[in-house]
């Protein structure tokens, strides 16, 4: 084991990256491959790493995505162990692999650890598809280690022979054996070791099992050497077994033994949801079902390996099999019919007359109902039951998410199972059900083998004996408590005859008057070798049929299966209830499927690549006639190797998924799609859906990587109206990136080309959309008045955009009138066009042109009918955005409890997983709460914590914006260090040669007046103010207001009070206002207006403070002391919230001061 301290990197087996406890592998397969050859070859150059993981791309394109694949994980926890500051790129010396640590023993001839620390073939399960270069890498490295392991293996077997550990050395031979059961040498050496050991029947059953593989596969008979084994077995042979079982095919069940502790544990769980989490077939699902059971309702979500990329597959199922029952579709019937056709969208059953079109905005909606569904077949008196968690597919751990912070008296009880290895290997699973855990969402149960004592019980429960102790003995000592071990050893020996059932149920073997202990019980030494050998009982026909079952999705029927059984109708259904009689399958809901999935998994080792390719090709074919879903067909015709076929079926299955709203389930098909292989013109059009996509969950460096594809791809085709096309949607990611410089010189690009109308009118809205966030406010009007004005047919929704782009640029400049002349035909644009998402958004602007008329009333009626509009399309971040909104004008008008109420509901409705663009608004307004709270620590912690998620999405205006807040805010706190080095990074963040920023103005020249340098911040505003003309706004206001101070801070009161602006409606303008006045004369008008203004409570505890302190400058001595203890109150209580580094120089100089000061 490698010390506590260094990074351990297991690649024998499953890979994984560990630092002590704390799971670090990364989620992105491209990632994980780069790290797996660093580690293994040492630092390499990066030519020759783009050309293993991209080798179908060209040299740029490769070296472009390795730039980006880097740059990713340098952004991980993994950077401290990444070298990447030359050409080659290595890891650090302080890490410690398994790899490594495999050869070291090797080299000291110590085989018992080498083989222990073997976890499995390199890089068990890992492909990378269009990286040829690495998997003939992998595919020679592995064969390699695999060399070694063997040869390790049978070179110790001897050894423990040698030594007198027989059961040691048979244990080495058959896991060579799971390697290659055609190897006849380890065949040979099995059976010749079983018999060492007095296992007669099981060397008799290995032997027959191998001679009847060897004939069906490859028409051979066993070597003379092997058949000599067994010439003269039958004569030392033990009792011959008396009667076979009355009912050998009777179908074994164990009862429920030995869960007492945890049964209790589920009962009183506090939490939200219980997490059954133990190894496969521990038990976790006939657990959480028994229990399940005695609740009203129980309802199963289960989860399939194979159901990974089939968004809310789970749920989908489980709603089907509520439909079945009586009174579980009756409550659905009367589920509300908003939410009836949302979940309709999933399972047309629900509502065939439903309407299933895809509305952008509805994502959350229908997760929503998709949730109300499965609560209300359910009930909330029920169970809803998440089976094999480890593989959900990623909206259904978004539905359960959902479901767990639903108030408790409106949802059912939660349980999930999950295995803990596979939970191991899901990082982002593992991530959400940590953070429910440390919110005390959720609640772990460990489960694990049953103990002698319930393996006693057990034994005794079945077979109605009161003894039964050297035989339970014996099975305990051979599975370890294992349930299916158990299960599968009992089935074994009922088939083989050694265990029989009397008439009166009782039990009996060929050993119970001669044994001491049972050692002669020829039992398996797993549950593969338990489930093979029993598959061997019952021939030909069922193992076929098992066989392509094991290659299928549960839920099958015979129908699906036989294209690929070549077996008569007969012969099909006699094997198939051979095997439900034996326990091996069972019957679901829709179909049949396997008693327990490591069963499955035992089937489809067993089979040969070529075998399991012809009937992945039959199943594909029977899904086409049949018309199941994509995904599977398309999994099927990749198994099968037909990649070029299964493209297109990716493409659908991501459609599929977009219309479900998963789009990490679409990102992964698509990309699935590219794998395989596209044409020039299908790779366009799913690169373009794929930066869609991106744009939704707002992953910007993801984005523009496809538009840079994109932009090949248009090339590459040479079609004109693509690259403008192209060229539009490159504007719009500048916008959202904040890079309004690079957006306005596409744009000019844009508009000099010849366009077709629709084209033409959208790169002008773009061009002045552009011009707006550039501060040009007039010149990004004139060029959407001439997209107005162009002649010809326009789409209803570009006409309406346009106006509703014109009323926020006219709302900017100050044009209140003519801002709200043009919301109103954006209002009527969206409504016509039946838009509810940008109705919603024209609400908002509404309510933004009712603030800066000072109509706050109307304001905020504007503002909830958005957020009305948006709760009903059920778009969780439009409701977040307003809510943002509703947060900043309870702010400004100093409303603290209405701005919490607001917060409160923003961060509850905030989608899950959290996404760094909402998430950062609300930090934001979070930051402005605490403040005018009076918290001010709590505000600087937002205000860094929403400054490092604006890094997180490279969006450069929103990353410039809140440092600006941020450096105010420090210099309001008496920290201009912090204020310059805020600003320093702002300043970058803006460029030079760039138009104004008002707000970063205005932050330089607060700075430049607490620094006491009245002329050159008068020097540059008057400039700054001349350029801008008759402008109105906060920040035109603010900026007049700072010039004020500046006149003052040079002696001239009179041109101070002269250059106030009038009216002002925020009261921190207010409050700027009347410290002016009250500095520059004995105003006793302003010292009564400052007293009401202080009163009010309207302002944020800093400006309270600021007021007082010109307010006690300019009171008379009589009124000062009074003054002057409220002042020190306040300093003392602000001061008190912030960290200790900040308490000293807090609050100790002022923006507004005289000459004399």
């Amino acid at each position: 084991m490698p010390p506590s301290d260094l990074l351990e990197f297991k690649l024998l087996g499953v890979p994984a990256l560990n630092l002590g406890r704390l799971e670090l592998t990364p989620s992105v397969r491209k990632g994980l491959g780069l790290l797996a050859y660093l580690a293994l070859e040492g630092p390499t150059d990066r030519h020759k790493l783009a050309d293993l993981l991209w080798t179908n791309l060209t040299e740029s394109d490769a070296r472009r995505n390795l730039r980006q694949e880097l740059w990713r994980l340098q952004r991980s926890p993994l950077s401290a162990w990444l070298d990447v500051k030359t050409e080659r790129v290595g890891l650090t010396t302080n890490v410690w692999i398994d790899v490594n640590d495999f050869h070291q023993a090797l080299a000291t001839h110590d085989l018992g650890r080498a083989l222990a620390g073997y976890g499995g073939p390199l890089l068990s399960r890992f492909e990378l598809p269009g990286a040829g270069g690495f998997e003939d890498w992998l595919a020679e490295r592995r064969d390699g280690l695999t060399a070694l392991w063997k040869d390790a293996a049978q070179r110790h077997a001897a050894e423990l022979e040698r030594a007198g550990d027989l059961r040691g050395a048979l244990g080495l031979q058959v896991q060579l054996l799971q390697d290659d059961e055609f190897q006849e040498v380890h065949q040979r050496e099995a059976i010749r070791l079983q018999l060492a050991l007095g296992e007669r029947a099981a060397a008799l059953s290995r032997y027959e099992h191998y001679a009847q593989m060897l004939r069906g596969e490859l028409g051979l008979e066993p070597l003379p050497e092997t058949r000599a084994l067994i010439a003269n077995l039958n004569a030392a042979a033990p009792p011959e077994p008396a009667a076979p079982a009355l009912n050998p095919g009777q179908r074994l069940e164990l009862p429920l033994v030995g869960r007492r502790a945890e049964w209790a544990m589920l009962q009183e769980a506090p939490a939200a949801l219980t997490v059954v989490v133990g190894e496969a077939g521990i038990g976790k699902t006939r657990l959480a079902g028994a229990f399940a059971s005695t609740f009203g309702a129980a309802l199963h979500l289960r989860a399939f390996e194979v159901s990974l990329h089939t968004p809310l597959y789970p749920a989908a199922e489980a709603l089907r099999t509520a439909l079945t029952d009586a009174r579980s579709r009756e409550r659905l019937t009367a589920l509300d019919g908003l939410w009836r056709t949302e979940a309709a969208r999933l399972v047309p059953e629900l509502d065939p007359a439903a309407s299933s079109a895809f509305q952008p905005d509805g994502r959350a909606r229908f997760l929503d109902g998709v949730a109300r569904a499965l609560i209300c077949a359910a009930g909330v008196d029920g169970v809803l039951v998440f089976d094999d968690l480890h593989w959900a597919d990623p909206m259904t751990l978004e539905l359960l998410l959902h479901l767990v912070r639903q108030p408790p008296e409106q949802r059912p009880r939660l349980i999930a199972t999950a295995r803990a290895q596979e939970l191991a290997d899901h990082p982002a699973l593992s991530a959400a059900l940590g953070s429910l855990e440390r919110e005390g969402h959720l609640c772990r149960l460990p489960l694990t083998g049953l103990s002698g004592p319930d393996v006693l019980n057990l034994v005794q429960v079945l077979s109605g004996s009161s003894s039964a102790q050297l035989f339970s003995a014996r099975l305990f000592e051979a599975t370890s408590g294992h349930p299916l071990y158990l299960l599968e050893s009992l089935r074994h020996l009922f088939d083989t005859g050694l265990l029989q059932q009397a008439p009166d149920g009782s039990w009996s073997t060929p050993f119970d008057g001669v044994t001491r202990d049972y050692a002669e019980l020829p039992l398996p030494h797993s549950v593969r070798e338990a489930t093979v050998q029993r598959v061997s009982h019952h021939g030909p026909a069922a193992r076929r049929l098992l066989e392509a079952a094991s290659l299928s999705e549960d839920g099958f029927g015979l129908d699906d299966l036989a294209p690929a059984l070549s077996l008569s109708d007969w012969e099909a259904l006699e094997a198939l209830e051979r095997l439900l009689g034996a326990g091996f399958l069972q019957r679901t809901p829709t179909g049949y499927g396997f008693s327990h999935d490591l069963v499955r998994r035992v089937l489809q080792e067993e089979q040969t690549p070529e075998r399991r390719r012809l009937i992945h090709r039959k199943l594909a074919e029977r899904l086409e006639q049949t018309g199941g879903p994509a995904s599977r067909v398309a999994r099927h015709l990749e198994e099968a190797g037909q990649r070029a076929q299964a493209a297109g079926w990716r493409v659908r299955s991501a459609q599929d998924a977009a219309q479900l709203y998963a789009h990490r389930v679409a990102l992964g098909q698509y990309q699935m799609a590219l794998d395989n292989g596209l044409t020039a013109r299908e790779a366009y059009d799913v690169r373009l859906a794929r930066a869609e996509l991106f744009r939704a969950l707002g992953e910007l460096p993801a984005r523009e990587a496809e538009l840079t594809a994109l932009q090949s791809l248009a090339e590459h085709l040479s079609d004109s109206d693509l690259q403008a096309e192209l060229s539009l949607r490159w504007i719009i990611f500048f916008l959202d990136a904040g890079y309004y410089a690079q957006a306005h010189t596409a744009s000019q690009a844009l508009l000099s080309q010849h366009l077709l109308l629709e084209q033409q009118a959208a790169a002008l809205r773009l061009a002045g959309f552009t011009l707006g966030r550039l501060g040009r406010h007039r010149e990004g009007e004139d060029l959407l008045t001439q997209a107005l004005a162009l002649p010809g047919e326009r789409s209803a929704l570009l006409l309406a955009q346009l106006h509703n782009d014109l009323s926020n640029l006219t709302l900017e400049r100050g044009d209140l009138p003519l801002a709200r002349q043009h919301n109103e035909a954006a209002l009527n644009g969206f409504r016509a066009d039946s838009n509810a998402r940008a109705v919603a958004i024209a609400l908002n602007s509404s309510a933004r042109i009712a603030h800066s008329s000072g109509d706050e009333g109307l304001a905020l009626r504007r503002l909830e009918e958005a957020l009305s509009a948006a709760r009903t399309t059920g778009d969780l971040h439009l409701q977040v955005m307003f809510l943002n909104n509703m947060v900043r004008l309870q702010v400004d008008h100093g409303h603290l409890e209405q701005a919490l109420i607001a917060l409160n509901e923003g961060l509850a409705v905030l989608p899950q997983p959290r996404d760094p663009v909402h998430e950062g608004l609300l930090r934001s307004r979070a930051a402005d709460v605490y403040r005018l709270k009076g918290e001010l620590g709590q505000a600087l912690e937002h205000d860094l914590l929403a400054i490092e998620l604006a890094d997180q999405i490279g969006a450069v205006a929103v990353q410039l914006t809140r440092r600006i807040h941020l450096a105010r805010f420090l210099l309001q706190l008496g920290d201009p260090e912090g204020t310059e080095r805020w600003l320093g990074q702002a300043r970058d963040f803006h460029g030079s040669g760039q138009e104004p920023h008002l707000l970063l103005e205005i932050a330089h020249a607060e700075l430049g007046l607490y620094r006491r340098q009245g002329s050159a911040v008068l020097g540059r505003l008057e400039n700054l103010l001349a350029q801008q003309g008759n402008s109105q706004g906060d920040d035109w206001s603010w900026l007049t207001l700072l010039r004020s101070a500046a006149y003052l801070a040079l002696g001239r009161p009179d041109a101070a009070l002269e250059a106030l602006p009038v009216p002002l409606q925020r009261p921190s303008l207010q409050a700027l206002e009347l410290g002016i006045r009250l500095h520059a004369e004995a105003n006793p008008h302003a010292q009564t207006e400052a007293r009401a203004l202080l009163a009010s409570s309207r302002l944020a505890p800093l400006e309270a403070l600021a007021l007082t302190r010109s307010l006690l400058a300019a009171s008379a001595p009589a009124e000062q002391r009074s003054l002057e203890k409220d002042h020190q109150r306040l300093h003392l209580q602000l001061a008190a919230s912030l960290p200790a580094d900040l308490r000293p120089h807090f609050a100790e100089m002022s923006l507004l001061s005289k000459p004399s000061c």
